[in-house]
């Protein structure tokens, strides 16, 4: 499935009942195996799933920018990846 195209989806939502849709996507294909797990858990270890997620990401660019300027203190590398996640917008 790519981008830009429609695909039937059935999900159960966390009280249980099934939800079907057509979705187009507009990004990489979701994987509705990940979203059937994540469906399945409390909101609050999905918000802690999400949180975990956003620190291997920041952490990813962060390593991406000490390998890129390894002159720049830890300070500086902070200051660029706010920089870089301003522009993000």
């Amino acid at each position: 499935m790519g981008v830009g195209e429609n695909q039937h989806c059935s999900l159960k939502s966390g009280g249980g009942a099934t939800v079907k849709a057509n979705v187009t996507y507009h990004f990489e294909p979701v994987d509705l195996q990940q979203l059937r797990l994540l469906s399945q858990l409390s909101p609050g270890r999905r918000i802690q799933a999400l949180l975990e997620a956003r620190e291997l990401a920041v952490g990813l660019r962060r390593g991406r920018l000490r390998r890129l300027y390894p002159h720049l203190s830890p300070q500086e590398i902070n200051l660029k990846l706010l920089e870089e996640l301003e522009h993000l917008d």
